[in-house]
């Protein structure tokens, strides 16, 4: 079944998903770049002493608040409280 989008991405509206397995893989590849940028700084918070903010851009994220959030987010405690607990 083939259907014509062009009307649809004219009016500015996304055509719609084909099937539950697509809908089901809404939004992962985002969430894999999140998760992966997060295990990369909790790596680097852990084995380096570099600043959050460079490790933050290493990491891909657009600033240092931005990976705060992000990181928050996902372990419910800031880049400096997460250094502060895995420090040996």
């Amino acid at each position: 079944m083939q259907t014509d989008v062009q009307p649809l991405v004219a009016d500015g509206l996304n055509p719609p998903l084909t099937s539950p397995q697509e809908q089901d893989l809404d939004g992962v590849p985002n969430q894999l770049i999140i998760q992966t940028r997060i295990a990369l700084a909790a790596r680097l918070l852990t084995e380096t002493k570099r600043s959050v903010g460079d490790i933050a851009y290493e990491c891909g994220f657009y600033d240092h608040s931005a990976m705060t959030r992000a990181f928050r987010s996902a372990t419910n405690l800031t880049p400096t409280q997460f250094r502060s607990l895995k420090k040996v």
